[in-house]
């Protein structure tokens, strides 16, 4: 049975080829990869086509990781659909950033003309897949039946296996994102129950073709953070479901400056946290925007007071509705209009 994984990659040259070796490495799955280069101010599809002629690219700098490599000859890149499995890989380049969830839907759009396909795996270029992680998946949906969204166990790289998502719970009056088991460590800590998931993380989601159907593409009006627990409102009677055992390894932060286990959040991310925040809830609980503003001013007062004032000031912005900063646009390589 065949998986398309999309995975978007802004300035990724450090940690795409990982994450495609991984997805390449996968057992007992065939995987279609779709790299979607999100308008990238560095050399991301350089690497990926020097790597393609040559495996060795990655070879030379591959580092002990949480899977077992697969040796493998040249790699084919395409543009075209549908992507064979193993020697090949399509790569799609974007003429603007369409921020993560339209760069998701590029892929999407993509891989969902293959008749083959009935599962979609988001994953980030961040993560790297255990060899196992994409037939677990598979099999857990097969067992399901019909499903929206499964989850899978997202470590994170460092500290090894302390756990950053197993999906979460959404608190509906102030907008705060809460993941199961975060900060856990351990791959023996038991799941979620899956009926009180709210949302599935977007670093690894894998959808079903029938959630495509229902719930449409991930919504793109957010640009980043938000999209991915909209999207799984839009899911209908569809559960969320989650595959304890269907792990991978997160980097986290490396291109927006999310907030990791050793550093806060950078300005860009809180300014789009703030940002989607509010429009989540301007969306799904109009009645808690007060609420969900007051909440998030006093954490920009937290920001504050422990003098990281980047963080604090786009925060506000976002939550106010202003536009980005121009640093924030330029990192972004965002027109004027956005």
């Amino acid at each position: 049975m065949s998986v398309g994984v999309v995975v978007v990659a802004y300035n990724a040259r450090d940690i795409i080829l990982d994450c495609v070796e991984s997805l390449l490495a996968s057992h007992d799955a065939d995987v279609r990869i779709v790299v979607v280069n999100n308008y990238s101010t560095d050399d991301t599809s350089q690497v990926l086509h020097a790597w393609a002629k040559d495996p060795k690219v990655w070879a030379a700098t591959a580092k002990p990781s949480v899977f077992e490599s697969v040796a493998h000859g040249p790699i084919t890149l395409t543009t075209s659909v549908p992507v064979a499995g193993g020697g090949e890989v399509a790569l799609v380049e974007t003429s603007e950033n369409l921020g993560f969830a339209g760069g998701v839907n590029v892929g999407l759009r993509l891989l969902r003309d293959d008749p083959e396909i009935n599962n979609f795996w988001v994953l980030n270029p961040d993560c790297v897949a255990e060899n196992a992680t994409a037939a677990k998946l598979l099999a857990y949906g097969a067992k399901a039946g019909k499903f929206g969204v499964i989850g899978g166990r997202i470590f994170y790289k460092e500290p090894a296996l302390m756990i950053q998502s197993d999906g979460g719970r959404i608190n509906f009056s102030t907008g705060i994102c809460s993941p199961f088991n975060l900060s856990k460590v351990g791959r023996d800590v038991p799941g979620p129950q899956e009926d009180q998931l709210d949302y599935i993380a977007g670093a690894h989601m894998f959808v079903s073709r029938d959630f495509l159907d229902i719930a449409g593409l991930m919504p793109e009006e957010y640009f980043l953070f938000y999209e991915e627990m909209d999207w799984c409102c839009r899911r209908g009677d569809l559960p969320l479901l989650f595959c304890t055992d269907a792990a991978v390894h997160h980097d986290g932060g490396h291109t927006i400056g999310s907030a990791t286990m050793a550093n806060g959040p950078s300005a860009l991310a809180t300014y789009f946290t703030g940002r989607s925040r509010m429009m989540f809830i301007r969306r799904y609980k109009p009645v808690a925007v007060p609420l969900t503003f007051i909440y998030s001013f006093a954490k920009a007062g937290k920001y504050m007071l422990k003098g990281q004032f980047g963080s604090a000031f786009g925060l506000l912005r976002g939550i106010c509705g202003f536009r980005p900063s121009k640093a924030v646009r330029a990192r972004l390589r965002l027109s004027q209009g956005k």
